[in-house]
């Protein structure tokens, strides 16, 4: 029962991830006609690394709604075993919970500064709250709740969506730096602010 609850809720987080983004894209968008959606040029880095993102994220999203349906697609995604595997999965469905409230409040608190991808047009420095610990709270709280997913559904599929996820992520982070560094207030952030919760050197990097 525990089981079939794990995978009913992965199924669930994934549809209401999309439609959360969704609508605050499009509501946004709604109220200012601006786009908060910046890839960059077709067929750039960060555009390139944006759309292997995504793609993985539908894959997931489809795999996870079409396991319901037909257990037998588990045999595709290489499942394998952990010990304790009952509470690890659950243990992964919380870091999922944690990784979606941390990415909510951050959302939150950005307000209508919010975008997804590289822009610099109209530069505000955020520079308290979540981002007063790191400089990139969201990302790392996406990567968190890849973990989850990976202890939650254990599998060669889903470990592969971790590190492809985990280098997608990295590298916008860096490209996002590259740019953001041509204004000053943001190179004195950095130097002051680690690049993720668990860099312990507070060095721009």
């Amino acid at each position: 029962m525990f089981s079939m609850f794990i995978d009913v809720f992965l199924a669930s987080f994934f549809i209401m991830v999309g439609v959360h983004y969704t609508g605050v894209t499009l509501g946004l968008k709604g109220r200012d006609g601006e786009s908060r959606i910046h890839y960059g040029s077709a067929g750039s880095t960060t555009w390139i690394v944006r759309w292997i993102f995504n793609t993985f994220r539908l894959l997931i999203l489809c795999f996870l709604v079409c396991r319901l349906f037909w257990p037998s697609i588990d045999q595709i995604l290489v499942p394998f075993a952990l010990p304790f595997e009952l509470w690890l999965r659950g243990a992964g469905v919380l870091l999922m919970v944690l990784s979606f409230y941390f990415i909510s409040y951050t959302h939150a608190y950005m307000g209508d500064q919010w975008k997804s991808g590289l822009s610099s047009a109209g530069f505000q420095l955020l520079e308290h709250g979540p981002y007063q610990r790191c400089r990139h709270p969201i990302f790392a709280s996406v990567m968190l709740g890849m973990i989850g997913l990976t202890l939650a559904l254990p599998s060669a599929f889903t470990a592969v969506c971790l590190l492809v996820g985990i280098l997608a992520l990295t590298r916008q982070a860096s490209e996002e730096e590259r740019r953001l560094q041509l204004f000053a207030v943001y190179e004195a952030y950095a130097l002051r602010t680690p690049k993720w919760p668990w860099n312990s050197a507070l060095v721009l990097k």
